[in-house]
């Protein structure tokens, strides 16, 4: 083989192996991609599949009494929504910065709907049973629904200083709070675990929707798993506002 020939041999095989660092990046590239979408997809549909494959609740058979427990909205409301929720849960903050804010607005602020929270603080969220109690203590100043919003938006980080921070920034009395924390008024939330069991509720977060009878009780007309979008909340609130003018 000539100089020539030789040194275009060399050049050829420098510009194949170019092209097989390229082919091979680009390959690498697009698995990454694919793993990715997958990874992605996956994450997005995770509520609605854990949903899907936890048993759930049956509807009480009696009305449940909403005596004692923490409410929003006006006392005339002809429906309500009882909320059973950890605040850990990653679907139960799902629910609470992306879809609570336009069903107060919606519902809650128009006088349709009374909505009614139980905690539900699971075994496997170290910190939820802290911010549960953390949660009845700023009921105790009138500061529960300013400091369930403050909570689920910094929901990573739920140990005992950031807790005392939303205390603060809800405009607590930090004195009365950290005197109730050390008191931990574990009864409220021991009462809202043990009604969760009785009613065969094991996961957050979980609705019972329905209709407010005379009694102040609510006849639970359908329940709802999962971070839901508003509109399977709002068909939920039409049903029951249909059966209660049917009966």
């Amino acid at each position: 083989m000539g100089v020539n020939a030789s040194a275009r041999y060399r050049l050829d095989m420098k510009r194949l192996r170019a092209v097989l660092d390229l082919l091979t990046t680009v390959l690498v590239l697009v698995a990454a991609t694919v793993v990715i979408a997958l990874a992605v997809r996956n994450w997005r549909q995770a509520p609605i599949e854990t949903v899907r494959q936890a048993p759930g609740p049956e509807l009480p058979k009696t009305p449940l009494p909403i005596h004692g427990v923490e409410t929003i909205g006006r006392t005339s409301a002809p429906l309500a929504m009882m909320i059973y929720s950890d605040f850990q849960c990653p679907y139960c903050g799902q629910f609470a910065r992306e879809t609570w804010p336009s069903i107060k607005k919606n519902f809650v602020d128009t006088g349709r709907v009374l909505v009614i929270f139980r905690n539900l603080p699971l075994a496997i969220h170290q910190e939820a049973k802290g911010a549960a109690v953390s949660a009845e203590c700023a009921a105790r100043q009138g500061k529960f629904w300013a400091v369930h919003d403050l909570l689920f938006q910094n929901q990573l980080q739920l140990g005992p200083q950031t807790i005392r921070t939303i205390a603060s920034s809800a405009g607590m009395d930090l004195n009365q709070f950290d005197q109730c924390m050390q008191d931990k008024p574990d009864e409220t939330i021991a009462r809202d675990v043990q009604s969760a069991q009785t009613l065969g509720i094991n996961g957050t977060p979980t609705f019972l929707i329905g209709r407010i009878q005379a009694d102040r009780t609510v006849k639970v007309s359908e329940v709802i798993r999962g971070a839901q979008p508003e509109g399977r909340f709002k068909t939920a609130f039409d049903n029951a506002a249909t059966n209660s003018v049917s009966e």
